[in-house]
């Protein structure tokens, strides 16, 4: 996903960040592992727009397919992705890790009246 400072946001297995570390010889591209320091949560299900919108504060149905948003969930800056793989709608969310919680908390609240499951 493009980020709004001009970057790039990648999920990707070991395979594949080798793949770009090799393809990415002799470019002007720097490519940085930050799994160490990313949590990333999945919302997944018929309802998860319904819970993410409450857990914002506002509408999410905007979000396209493959679209991309910063939020704020629980007071922590979340980038939030539309790239569900249930094969329902869903959304992944990416926070700094040692913010994972107050995010957690907050999506479990907001899921209450959604009969939210673990």
């Amino acid at each position: 996903a493009l980020l709004a400072d001009g970057s790039y946001f990648w999920t990707a297995a070991e395979p594949q960040h080798g793949w770009l570390e090799a393809a990415s010889e002799g470019l002007n591209v720097t490519i940085e592992d930050v799994t160490e320091r990313i949590c990333a949560l999945s919302l997944q299900g018929p309802c998860s727009r319904d819970v993410l919108s409450s857990a914002v504060g506002r509408d999410m149905s905007d979000l396209p397919f493959f679209g991309r948003a910063d939020v704020t969930i629980g007071g922590v800056p979340v980038g939030v992705s539309r790239t569900g793989y249930s094969g329902d709608l869903g959304f992944e969310l990416f926070m700094p890790f040692e913010s994972a919680l107050p995010v957690w908390d907050a999506l479990i609240k907001a899921g209450e009246n959604y009969t939210l499951r673990v």
